[in-house]
């Protein structure tokens, strides 16, 4: 996925790119991995959680899930950076669907791109 909120200029911008939902049911050890690369001045990417999407990103009450690895969402290191594991240890046995969140403004409206989005469990 690429979010991006430069069109001709910055521009004041919300995206979410939400999952599908994913059943953690059964499984342990369980770890988020994905790839991102982040160009030009603006906002952090964020990444969240939920047990129970709404359907509205903003009507959905979400968990941030932070820097639990190697992923910094401030770096504008170019070409594509490996998150690490993301632990989702703590929501095993549940169905939930993963988020990430980019904002942009009328002065900084950087472009992220997603990648290879996995979630990795033992049963």
């Amino acid at each position: 996925g690429v979010m991006n909120g430069y069109s001709g200029g910055n521009v004041p911008n919300e995206d979410w790119l939400v999952s599908k939902e994913i059943d953690l049911s059964g499984y342990s050890d369980i770890n988020l991995t994905f790839d991102s690369d982040v160009r030009y001045n603006g906002n952090p990417l964020r990444l969240f959680i939920t047990e129970n999407f709404t359907g509205d990103p903003n009507a959905t009450t979400w968990t941030e899930l932070t820097n639990e690895a190697n992923w910094d969402p401030t770096t504008t290191a170019y070409g594509f950076v490996s998150s690490g594991n993301v632990s989702l240890a703590s929501f095993a046995n549940k169905k939930v669907r993963i988020a990430f969140k980019y904002v942009s403004t009328s002065s900084a409206a950087n472009t992220w791109e997603i990648d290879n989005i996995k979630v990795k469990a033992k049963p």
